[in-house]
């Protein structure tokens, strides 16, 4: 967490985006968990989902950011985990569906969503 903290503090990030915490993937919660903690002083903090299993909580995103110019990009990204984080070839399809989803929900043709964790500022700089 001290290792995270100090790149927070020697980049001046002040958005960071950490894991859902009530994601089934033990890794993910960890990580989420370490990165809470040292981004506490950052002024935004987001949360995405990078499954879609039943969870404990519903991820229930309200910030949402239009990604119709990258999604060529994040199809890009998805590939190049390969198979063994493509779970039964659905997660990466499932998510992008997902996306199309959002977009259409904010009248573009793609959107991430993001859990809203803290939110001060969102200007783009």
């Amino acid at each position: 967490m001290q290792r995270i903290e100090l790149i927070i503090f020697e980049k001046n990030i002040d958005t960071v985006f950490i894991h859902f915490r009530y994601d089934m993937n033990q890794d993910h919660i960890e990580a989420s968990r370490l990165c809470l903690t040292a981004a506490r002083h950052c002024k935004n903090i987001l949360a995405f989902q990078s499954n879609n299993y039943i969870c404990e909580q519903v991820y229930n995103p309200v910030f949402f950011v239009d990604i119709s110019s990258y999604y060529k990009q994040k199809i890009a990204a998805l590939e190049a985990y390969g198979k063994e984080h493509n779970r039964f070839d659905r997660l990466f399809q499932t998510k992008l569906e997902m996306n199309h989803v959002w977009g259409a929900q904010n009248k573009v043709e793609y959107a991430e969503g993001f859990h809203v964790v803290k939110m001060l500022d969102c200007q783009k700089t």
